[in-house]
């Protein structure tokens, strides 16, 4: 058996955002999916998978690691430390996975290891708003969908530093009329959904050290669940210091890339959990030599995602091989018709979770009608 063809197709999966969507057919007609992440565009997704295509035509589908490593190995001299690359190689992961599983008669949480579970626990990233109260009313809206555990960012961007508040955008250094602003909000979302409910605060690597570390200290009457990225992420040591004063659980790593990218970061202990971007570290075989990493040193593991459904779907089977699997990322809340694209049993996620199927490969199957109706230039998904 030899892999015939690889391609891949953007389409619009996530909102109005058009993702790639790898193919690839082997020459007895299995054919594995997988969606690219976020940071390769509809433009680059298709570039580097089709110039990939010299390396895996001809391969056997189920060498599924040596084929990545190849891949991995031949982009040395394009960037093949992070950013758009990992994405489109991430989405050829978990296409290869998809088929493999396909070919061998099993789910793709079989092919790297096995289940630890079949509902993969979900937290909704949450839109915030104007003022507290609207803080606390989409809180209030996700428990009663379902779900125990939500998250807001809580950062001022960049641009409103300045312009809705008059603070210096390139100062890091939280203010009290910031830090106070934080509170009320935070004050208002516990006030809607009580203790019981997890409840995550990001703030975007925005803080320098001090400012991280008064922010988390302020936040521990509130028991978070963690809070994200208090500093940049570029300085472990920075980050292992606002871990080491405070209760609040610190939380980082989707802006890291590769096993390599959270080796210090890890063996400092500098973080509480980790959240590797699965649609952008390499895929569901890299994401399981980090998790396993993280293992180690008893560090649980929540993927950060921003995906569309085949993606989401993908880095399910991911938290199902893994045991310091925590909790997975959703952003879709405010997507209309997030799940249509995929057949699947009801919607992809139900009550706060994701069931995973017993069904070879990723266990879901391709909604041409749909699709054609939003793309019809998408032909090549289904030729």
């Amino acid at each position: 058996m030899k892999i015939e063809k690889i391609v891949t197709v953007p389409i619009t999966c996530h909102g109005r955002t058009r993702r790639g969507i790898v193919k690839i057919t082997t020459d007895d007609g299995f054919v594995g999916y997988g969606e690219v992440g976020e940071t390769a565009s509809e433009q680059l997704g298709p570039i580097m998978t089709d110039r990939w295509s010299r390396l895996i035509v001809g391969k056997n589908p189920l060498n599924t690691e040596k084929i990545l490593r190849e891949l991995w190995a031949g982009s040395l001299f394009a960037g093949r430390g992070g950013g758009a690359l990992l994405s489109a190689l991430s989405g050829v992961d978990f296409a290869l996975v998809d088929l493999k599983g396909k070919i061998l008669g099993i789910p793709g949480y079989q092919v790297v290891g096995g289940g630890f579970r079949s509902r993969i626990r979900i937290y909704q990233d949450t839109a915030g708003g104007p003022d507290a109260a609207t803080y606390a009313r989409n809180a209030l809206e996700a428990k009663q969908k379902g779900f125990d555990a939500i998250k807001f960012d809580l950062d001022v961007s960049f641009g409103e530093r300045r312009a809705k508040y008059g603070y210096d955008p390139y100062n890091e250094t939280v203010t009290n009329e910031e830090l106070s602003l934080m509170v009320s909000k935070v004050d208002a979302i516990r006030e809607a959904i009580g203790y019981e409910m997890d409840l995550a605060i990001d703030l975007h690597g925005r803080y320098n050290t001090v400012s991280g570390i008064k922010i988390a200290q302020t936040l521990e009457p509130f028991k978070l669940m963690w809070l994200e990225e208090p500093v940049p992420p570029e300085n472990v040591d920075a980050m292992r210091e606002v871990k080491m004063s405070t209760s609040t659980p610190i939380c980082c790593g989707e802006n890291l890339y590769f096993k390599w990218g959270f080796r210090d970061l890890l063996a400092k202990q500098a973080a509480d959990i980790i959240m590797p971007d699965i649609a952008q570290v390499g895929g569901i075989v890299e994401g399981k030599r980090i998790a396993d990493l993280a293992d180690m040193y008893y560090i649980p593991v929540a993927p950060h995602n921003n995906c569309g459904p085949l993606a989401t779907i993908a880095q399910a089977h991911l938290c199902a091989a893994i045991p310091n699997f925590h909790i997975l990322e959703w952003h879709g809340a405010r997507v209309q018709d997030w799940d249509k694209i995929v057949k699947w049993d009801g919607p992809v996620i139900n009550k706060g979770g994701i069931n995973l199927p017993n069904r070879p490969g990723l266990g879901y199957e391709l909604n041409e009608k749909e699709i054609l109706r939003r793309d019809p230039d998408a032909e090549d998904l289904f030729t």
